[in-house]
């Protein structure tokens, strides 16, 4: 009988035993996000984001491959010119301008309305910072900065990326479902921003969305550059006057006041407060100026490419 008891109990300290591995292992993937259940076991980029791109990769088992085109010493140089954010790593806690909080309204209801396992390049993601939105689909982060895809893969929000750049998009035509590139035209030098969004319609399928954001006097011109098969879902203004005027000067008085990676419980419930008011500073807006108005100094827009 005491033998009998003995390895029950072995029996229930193995289960125990696995079970807290198993759990441990549950943990990590959640922390890891989306991507680490796309990518099962490897290291690399995974069959999927291969067949976006327009040439073969030979370093495909890196986790961030470089496609961008630039010698060792030009991707020094582009990395200081794209410093880290300095923002809080905890997204909850950032300080966000009015601007700001109302994309964020716009791109997370974008998102919702894309189906599950859809394929979406972000294209100037930067830390991808809203790889949150997208967990339902097959998320790719492109960005000129491999700093910036370090930290995203640092911070677990990613584990596979591409280095590449926006005027000389390394996907081939017809390649994804969705294109999201959002502040990412308007810093381009002028004669590059139509060309640079062409390139991004090219490499949508019939169907498929491309969201961005732009200034309000690009417009016509990304349009011409897109041609006749495109067609606006949704604009909307961005960074109207009272954005620019009050929004902008809140949030750079609360990042001198709370800028910390680690902000204390007063400094975190002073941004929220501070979110708050920009989410009402940009609905005050919203309702002061009618949607054509031209003193929206940038436009969210969305556009389809005909089936």
């Amino acid at each position: 009988r005491n033998a009998h008891v003995a390895s029950t109990c072995c029996c229930l300290h193995g289960t125990l035993h696995m079970m807290r591995s198993v759990g441990c292992v549950a943990r990590a993937d959640k922390v890891k996000g989306k991507q680490s259940v796309t990518n099962g076991d490897s290291v690399g980029l995974p069959g999927w984001a291969l067949d976006l791109l327009a040439r073969p990769v030979s370093d495909a088992h890196q986790e961030i491959v470089d496609l961008s085109g630039l010698t060792p010493d030009e991707r020094e140089a582009a990395a200081r010119r794209f410093p880290l954010a300095r923002y809080c790593e905890d997204a909850e806690v950032w300080v966000l301008n009015s601007t700001q909080a109302r994309f964020r309204q716009l791109l997370s209801a974008f998102a919702r309305e894309i189906p599950g396992n859809t394929t979406v390049v972000d294209f100037a993601s930067a830390e991808a910072d809203f790889v949150a939105y997208f967990q339902h689909c097959r998320y790719l982060a492109m960005d000129f900065s491999a700093a910036k895809l370090h930290r995203a893969i640092e911070l677990g929000r990613v584990s596979f990326a591409v280095v590449a750049d926006v005027t000389k998009s390394p996907l081939r035509e017809c390649a994804t479902d969705v294109i999201v590139s959002t502040n990412t035209l308007m810093h381009l030098e002028h004669m590059l921003r139509g060309p640079a969004a062409g390139s991004l319609g090219r490499a949508l399928r019939p169907g498929g969305l491309l969201a961005t954001t732009v200034l309000t006097s690009d417009v016509d011109a990304i349009l011409a550059h897109l041609g006749g098969g495109f067609s606006v879902v949704e604009q909307c203004g961005l960074r109207g006057p009272l954005s620019r005027h009050v929004g902008e000067r809140l949030a750079r008085v609360l990042r001198r006041v709370t800028q910390s990676r680690q902000p204390s419980i007063a400094g975190r419930q002073l941004i929220r407060a501070g979110n708050a008011a920009a989410r009402a500073i940009a609905r005050a807006e919203r309702l002061a100026l009618s949607a054509e108005s031209e003193r929206w100094a940038m436009q969210w827009l969305v556009v389809r490419k005909s089936a």
